[in-house]
C-alpha cells in the first residue's frame, strides 16, 4: 500500500503485505489496513514511514471496508452470504476493545455499500433494497430511501448521500438525497451497466462505470456537485 500525488508522481510505498489488503484508511497520522481474509487483522503504519502495529483482531469471513471518523475506526467484517456487522474501535486507545453497532440478520447485508460522516455518529448504508441511516451512539436509525431491487455505491459529503440504484434488469441510476430527509435526486441513469465505484471530493461526485458485454462507455467520470 503506497500513495502516488493526484497531479501524477513516483509511487512511493508505505507498506507490503503478505496476504490482500482492503480499503484502507488514513488521518493525518497513520494508514490504516486490514486483511481481506481470516484471521482478520487491523494495523496501523505512519505516514511519515515508520514500522506498523498490528491494533485489534476481528471475527469474521473477511473485512471488506475501514473508515476513520472522530475518534474511532469503523470496520465491516462480514460472516458469509455478504451478511456483517459494523464494529469499532478506540484510534488512540485499541486496547480498550471492539464495540459493535450494528449486526445484520439473515435478510440483510453491510459491505461496501457504506458511508459515515467526518464524525462518526452516523452511518448510511445499503441494508438489502432499503438506504438506511444509522445512529451510531444510540440515536434512532430510519430508512431513507427504497431501491427496487438492491443498493451498490454509497458515499456522503456534509450536505448529501449519494448512492446508487442497481436493478436485475441491468438499468441503474445515480442518485442523491439530501441529509436529515427522503428528498432525491436522480443524477445520472441508463442501461446496461454497473457502476461499481462512487468517490466524492469538495468540487465533483466520481463514478467508476462498468459497461455490459462489450459494449462500450466503460470509464471513470466525474461531474460537478
Amino acid at each position: 500500500i503506497g500513495y502516488v500525488a493526484i497531479g501524477g508522481g513516483t509511487f512511493t510505498p508505505l507498506v507490503t503485505s503478505a496476504v490482500p489488503v482492503t480499503n484502507p484508511a488514513l488521518d493525518s497520522q497513520y494508514l490504516y489496513f486490514g486483511n481481506q481474509d481470516p484471521p482478520l487483522t487491523i494495523s496501523a503504519v505512519p505516514l511519515d514511514g515508520g514500522s506498523g502495529q498490528s491494533l485489534v483482531s476481528l471475527s469474521g469471513n473477511g473485512l471488506v471496508r475501514l473508515f476513520r471518523g472522530g475518534a474511532s475506526v469503523y470496520a465491516t467484517p462480514w460472516t458469509g452470504n455478504f451478511q456483517g456487522s459494523i464494529v469499532r474501535f478506540s484510534a488512540s486507545n485499541p486496547d480498550a476493545g471492539v464495540e459493535t453497532l450494528f449486526e445484520a440478520d439473515a435478510s440483510q447485508s453491510v459491505g461496501n455499500t457504506i458511508a459515515f460522516d467526518e464524525a462518526g455518529t452516523t452511518a448510511i448504508a445499503g441494508i438489502g433494497a432499503d438506504l438506511v441511516a444509522l445512529g451510531l451512539d444510540g440515536g434512532p436509525s430510519s430508512v431513507v430511501a427504497i431501491a427496487p431491487d438492491y443498493i451498490s455505491c454509497v458515499a456522503m459529503d456534509d450536505k448529501y448521500v449519494y448512492w446508487v440504484r442497481g436493478q436485475n434488469s441491468g438499468a441503474y441510476d445515480l442518485n442523491r438525497t439530501k441529509l436529515g430527509t427522503t428528498t432525491t435526486e436522480t443524477l445520472v441513469s441508463g442501461s446496461p451497466g454497473t457502476i461499481q465505484g462512487l468517490f466524492l471530493d469538495d468540487i465533483y461526485y466520481y463514478w467508476a462505470f462498468t459497461a455490459s458485454g462489450n459494449l462500450p462507455g466503460s470509464g471513470i467520470y466525474r461531474a460537478v456537485k
